[in-house]
């Protein structure tokens, strides 16, 4: 993969001072006010891929419900994207329970697919947990769906799909709480291929060290993994899965033509880009 994909890892908290208006973003399909302290979502990517020390600060709107949830996620300095988290606020002085069905998941049809569910409950011991699919119901057969975290399978598709499912928690005092998340399932056939450039052919004198190639890829529905390859098994490639590899240039007594492969596989389409690397012998010396 290209060094550490970016994460997110979130959760139910809770809160009891009093909420004020905040920035407004996009939740779960509606507006919500909300107000981030620095560093931003945009600046909490980081070449590890692994955040963990950063703070956030939520600030509700005094007119939202006891519960309230959201979905985030983070990316790196190469533009990849985390899956996304959801997170669920709730007030400490709310006496129900808290269920988190867990953030939006896009996947391909024919796919397992893990739902992971969270919940909370205060005061009270658990009764039930029950998830079940709101929309085609009799086309997705869920596994233990009176789990935190049940199994599916993704249909068979034409177009992409969007299923929605909902977990519903009881506690014993009757307490009920419920949260959907939305599954959209693509066409494996009309998923996007990656787009690969390579860069620009260059030439170099021999023997220079550290030679810098700098790959792009892109691709619309997918995570991508990239690895470079050279047609002579006398070139070392540092970081060879990743987008910026280096090498040494050998040392010649000919103008000499390396070819440089930078390819790129999202688990359905494997696509290809070369450069090539014009290696100079030294300049003769003229006595």
């Amino acid at each position: 993969m290209l060094a550490e994909e970016p994460w997110l890892d979130l959760g139910i908290q809770t809160w009891s001072a009093a909420p004020v208006a905040g920035l407004i973003i996009q939740t779960d399909g509606e507006d919500r006010y909300w107000a981030w302290t620095t560093p931003t979502v945009a600046e909490l990517g980081g070449g590890s891929g692994q955040i963990r020390d950063w703070s956030l600060r939520l600030e509700l709107d005094p007119s939202v419900s006891a519960v309230q949830c959201l979905q985030m996620a983070v990316h790196d300095e190469l533009g990849r994207v985390s899956p996304y988290r959801k997170l669920c606020l709730a007030r400490r002085k709310h006496g129900g329970p808290v269920a988190n069905a867990g953030a939006d998941l896009t996947v391909y049809e024919g796919e397992a697919v893990q739902l992971t569910g969270d919940l909370r409950l205060i005061g009270q011991s658990l009764q039930t947990v029950r998830w079940r699919m709101k929309d085609a119901p009799n086309k997705v057969r869920l596994h233990n769906p009176a789990s935190v975290s049940p199994s599916f399978t993704a249909p068979r598709v034409d177009a992409p799909t969007t299923l929605t499912l909902e977990m519903m928690v009881q506690d014993m005092a009757g307490g009920r709480a419920t949260d959907t998340l939305r599954v959209t399932v693509l066409d494996t056939h009309q998923s996007a291929r990656p787009v690969v450039d390579a860069g620009m052919d260059l030439t170099v004198q021999s023997g220079r060290q550290s030679v810098a190639l700098t790959g792009r890829v892109t691709d619309l529905d997918s995570a991508v993994s990239v690895y470079w390859m050279v047609d002579d098994p006398s070139v070392q490639l540092q970081d060879h899965q990743r987008l910026r590899t280096l090498f040494d240039a050998p040392r010649v007594d000919v103008p000499t033509l390396l070819t440089f492969m930078l390819v790129a596989a999202d688990g359905h389409h494997q696509q290809r880009d070369t450069v090539l690397v014009r290696v100079e012998p030294p300049a003769a010396r003229h006595h």
